[in-house]
């Protein structure tokens, strides 16, 4: 199981920032300025409008930069070509959460400006654009794989394409004649769009349309704007994050069932005991439902029905049909997971960064929502594989916290070096499908190991955000935590630290259906305490039985949340959910699980990224460019310990346009890179090492590009992790690889000596 630190995240905040939070938020209190500045919230551009929706300034997609606001212009200029002549259109997505709620929020849009009987959906894994074709459709929208490119192509259909693939050569960026293509990966890290999963990109095209054709607002379709962006855990930063706090606002419109717009999802925000108000409605309760009936339904176009059928009786069946199927989903991802902690046991997980498992029995229905789950045991990303025949297929997850930082949470920067052993692989965010021969999956699972642990990809443990007590557990302590909603990647759920408590009340059940048969799936509650409770505080432990939980006083990390479930037993309350347990410490201050640095390995480190006007420091060593791998952030920890200072990290936010523009960009400077000063220069201006800009210039000369971009790919990899990671998971993860350095080096002497 995933590694715990029992001490809370900590770090010196300078007092300006404390009196800048207070300046957005004058009732803060001292809980949420060290969240904020662990989170990287720092200026107060982000600050105004990471706190309140209304402060942020959102993007005009007609104003994007570069590909993205020609692409989109050529989008709209296309659907405007197709609303005069009366064609018909085609909405083609994928089955899962992501592409159900984009084909919805199409649907639905369009249906705003075209006639009903222009517009089709179709929701599937694999189309058949031919077929499409000879039915009399000419345009598809598609919300899917690049794959859909060459196919329309084909077909001869025109298609617009949005797409999160991502791009491993020149050529597959190229708008072909009938193409226009909205991939947000291929925009600058700064940029408020950057990594803008697709139903938000479909939404932001639905604005654009609108309003480039005087048909009134779109903003009736948030509320699927933020179940697609909540189901599953993605980067919820600029665009990404605003749309999910305004559609989680939309959401309470479904709590009447008589009077809600879309009848489907208020009967579902019923029978999963929520309200809909909460972006955790979304991820523990609507996602995985939405989840579950995309893969286990025979018929994925159902899903679609569910949230934009008008018709009360048919939403209702629906949503009583998704709820058995997700009761079926529950028990076959136990005994998934089961059955991968088996197969777990068995290996030696200390020398394993990325785990891959493969049955042939395994579901690949279910096979993501287990890896997800495993990512979070185990602190690190998951690849589950069913390998029944000779083209493995499966899903590979990460969790929303400690390695998801290492991928900027998206996980296919992983796996695209490793594209070579793969058959196909696609996805967005914190989670990616694939499929590969049978035949490669060890040497698949040897590379994507040795990948990571060249990069430097460690383990991070679980670390506590807060440390409280059990008498600060309650609605003041949840609604300055709720400020910091919706979570996801680089912005988890605030993990709590309650020392030396105790439970009473433990009891465990296994959970019913609707029907009242009861499930393998089991959960504990149980009543919390410690010195400063009045009363005990209610809490859940889900998969767990109560003999799992240590007798006497016991240290917990948990989650603040509020269960707005009740009935004739119970009434709403808050309550805590545990997420790991130990028997209390005796105080002495050694936690043999505790992976905290040990300061005195190392020089101090001043955390001053983003800072305009970095503090006056005079004993200080600055970096003030965004480093490009370990070597050179060691480089620089070398030189600071040998000057005996500190060293800040003192550079600001890298401006990463994408490797094929920056490919692009040395092509047209070619004719100048015979000389050694003006390739020094380019070198600069382009942001890359010496090593790579050697890389493109031998590229110049090649029939193609593929591996300068995937090294410039692999470069701003690492700047984006180094502009995002926490100082104390760099810390740490600076200890182990001394210490990994310090014991090869005792063995290569060890040899050295007994070769004599």
């Amino acid at each position: 199981m995933q590694a715990t630190s029992w001490r809370p995240a900590a770090a010196p905040i300078p007092e300006a920032f404390s009196a800048l939070v207070s300046q957005f938020c004058p009732s803060a209190s001292p809980h949420l300025v060290p969240l904020l500045w662990q989170r990287q919230i720092r200026q107060p551009e982000q600050l105004a409008g990471f706190l309140d929706a209304v402060q942020y300034q959102p993007t005009d997609l007609n104003h994007a930069p570069d590909h993205f606001g020609a692409e989109t212009g050529r989008a709209v200029a296309r659907l405007e070509q197709a609303q005069a002549n009366a064609e018909k259109l085609l909405i083609l997505g994928e089955a899962s959460a992501a592409g159900i709620t984009a084909t919805a929020l199409l649907w639905e849009g369009l249906s705003q400006i075209f006639a009903a009987t222009q517009l089709t959906y179709q929701v599937a894994r694999r189309f058949d654009l031919e077929a499409l074709a000879a039915a009399g459709c000419s345009l598809v929208i598609g919300c899917g794989r690049s794959e859909l490119v060459s196919q329309a192509e084909a077909a001869g259909l025109e298609l617009i394409l949005l797409d999160q693939s991502w791009p491993t050569d020149l050529s597959s960026l190229s708008s072909c004649p009938n193409v226009a293509r909205l991939n947000s990966r291929l925009l600058p890290i700064e940029h408020p769009l950057a990594g803008l999963p697709t139903v938000a990109v479909a939404y932001k095209l639905m604005e654009a349309l609108a309003t480039a054709l005087n048909a009134g607002d779109m903003t009736h379709l948030l509320d699927l704007v933020a179940i697609g962006l909540l189901a599953g855990p993605v980067q919820l930063t600029g665009e990404s994050r605003y749309l999910a706090q305004i559609g989680v606002a939309s959401l309470q419109r479904h709590q009447d069932l008589v009077n809600s717009p879309r009848p489907g999802l208020a009967q579902l925000l019923q029978l999963c005991r929520m309200t809909g108000d909460r972006p955790s409605d979304i991820a523990m309760g609507l996602g995985p439902r939405i989840q579950a009936i995309s893969r286990l339904w025979d018929d994925p176009n159902r899903c679609v029905e569910l949230l934009i059928s008008q018709d009360a009786d048919r939403a209702a069946q629906l949503a009583q049909q998704t709820e058995l199927a997700n009761a079926r989903r529950q028990v076959l991802q136990r005994q998934v997971v089961t059955q991968a902690k088996a197969k777990l046991a068995q290996l030696d997980l200390s020398t394993t960064r990325v785990i891959l498992l493969s049955d042939p029995q395994w579901p690949t229905e279910i096979l993501g929502l287990a890896a997800g789950q495993l990512a979070q045991d185990y602190g690190r990303p998951v690849i589950l594989l069913s390998d029944a025949e000779e083209l493995a297929s499966g899903s590979a997850r990460i969790s929303g916290r400690g390695e998801s930082a290492w991928l900027s949470g998206d996980l296919c920067a992983l796996l695209q070096p490793q594209a070579n052993w793969l058959s196909e692989f696609w996805g967005e965010g914190a989670a990616a499908e694939l499929r590969l021969p049978s035949q490669n999956i060890a040497p698949f699972a040897e590379a994507i190991n040795q990948q990571a642990r060249v990069i430097g990809l460690e383990v991070q443990p679980l670390t506590a955000d807060l440390e409280v007590t059990v008498a600060e557990l309650g609605k003041a302590l949840f609604q300055e935590l709720r400020r910091l909603e919706p979570y996801g990647i680089g912005n988890p759920t605030p993990l709590l630290l309650i020392r030396g408590g105790w439970l009473t009340q433990v009891w465990h059940r296994k959970i019913r259906d609707l029907s009242g048969q009861k499930l393998d799936y089991i959960k504990t509650e149980f009543e919390l305490w410690d010195e400063t409770a009045e009363q005990g505080f209610p809490g859940v432990w889900w998969g767990h039985y109560k003999d799992e939980l240590p007798v006497g006083r016991c240290d917990l990390l948990v989650e603040l949340d509020f269960n707005s479930y009740e009935d004739a037993k119970r009434r709403r309350r808050y309550e805590v959910r545990l997420i790991a347990v130990r028997p209390a410490a005796d105080g002495s201050g050694d936690d043999s699980t505790d992976l905290n640095l040990d300061l005195n390995l190392f020089v101090e480190l001043l955390d001053w990224r983003g800072e305009v006007l970095a503090p006056a420091e005079a004993d200080c060593l600055k970096l003030t460019a965004c480093p490009k791998s370990w070597q050179e952030v060691e480089g620089w920890v070398e030189q600071a310990q040998q000057q005996g200072q500190k060293l800040a990290l003192a550079y600001q936010m890298p401006s990463l346009p994408s490797p094929a523009t920056v490919w692009q960009q040395l092509v047209e400077q070619a004719p100048l890179l015979n000389q050694a000063q003006l390739q020094a220069q380019l070198q600069a201006q382009l942001g890359l090492s010496p090593q790579t800009l050697k890389l493109g210039l031998a590229a110049l000369r090649e029939p193609t590009s593929q591996q300068f971009i995937q090294a410039v790919a692999q470069e701003q990899f690492m700047q984006r992790y180094f502009w995002q990671v926490s100082l104390a998971t760099l810390q740490a993860t600076l200890r182990s690889r001394r210490q990994t350095d310090s014991s090869l080096a005792g063995v290569l002497q060890k040899i050295r000596n007994k070769n004599g």
